[in-house]
């Protein structure tokens, strides 16, 4: 399968990076007690799912505000057509989250 289709993974990389030049790359995160944690999202790596095209994969690597060298990492999936977030667990095949963690570790999203 072609990872480029629609142009997913080329729109996931434009994407953070005019979100970076823009000063906007980062995910509020509410705590319980009432505060905001602030994650910076540093780098994404992305693909489609193989046995369901329409859903784009991405693995992304998150540094909390005021912390370097601590990085946490969000998986979520796009609808492919509108590029929406997804809003529910992200379920793939085993062998696309090989593909996908080998993947993030040569673009360099997983340290």
């Amino acid at each position: 399968m072609n990872m480029e289709t629609n142009g997913f993974v080329a729109w996931t990389a434009k994407n953070l990076q005019t979100k970076k030049d823009a000063g906007k790359n980062f995910i509020d995160c509410p705590r319980e007690d009432g505060t905001i944690d602030k994650y910076w999202i540093e780098a994404v790596t992305a693909m489609l799912q193989s046995d369901y095209p329409a859903k784009g994969i991405v693995i992304e690597r998150l540094r909390l505000d005021g912390i370097t060298d601590v990085y946490q990492y969000r998986m979520g999936h796009y609808k492919v057509e509108g590029h929406q977030w997804g809003q529910s667990a992200l379920m793939i095949p085993l062998n696309d989250w090989m593909l996908l963690e080998a993947k993030a570790r040569v673009d360099g999203t997983i340290l």
